[in-house]
């Protein structure tokens, strides 16, 4: 067994703190667009390792829970990373210092301006 919770387990217990400890089913599929077959695996996984516990209609979190989250609040923070924020290595270049004189490419200007758009 895993005691290390997966990504969409943060989630979840990121979630389910951010509500006083209680969450529904459905807005674990609303919220965190998660689909009931994986919200089945994430609150199995969860209750496994003692961090929620189960409900008629959800999940609260349990002491152990809050203790996890309590401990790990920065690796949790972290875990909400907005990757499509950050550029590729392929598309940036070096940087440069903002009072060096920049002079764009000649021949890069030139390989533009021979394409020929074709008329129809």
């Amino acid at each position: 067994m895993n005691t290390k919770p997966t990504r969409s387990e943060l989630r979840v217990l990121q979630l389910v703190a951010s509500t006083r400890g209680k969450v529904n089913f459905y807005i674990l599929h609303r919220r965190l667009f998660l689909s009931p077959a994986e919200i089945g695996i994430v609150v199995s996984n969860l209750v496994d390792l003692g961090y929620v516990k189960t409900t008629d209609t959800g999940i609260e979190l349990t002491e152990k829970g809050f203790k996890y989250i309590y401990s790990s609040r920065t690796m949790i923070a972290d875990s909400t990373e907005k990757v499509w924020l950050t550029v590729p290595g392929e598309f940036t270049t070096q940087r440069i210092d903002p009072y060096q004189p920049f002079a764009p490419s000649y021949t890069k200007f030139l390989e533009g301006r021979t394409r020929q758009k074709k008329v129809v």
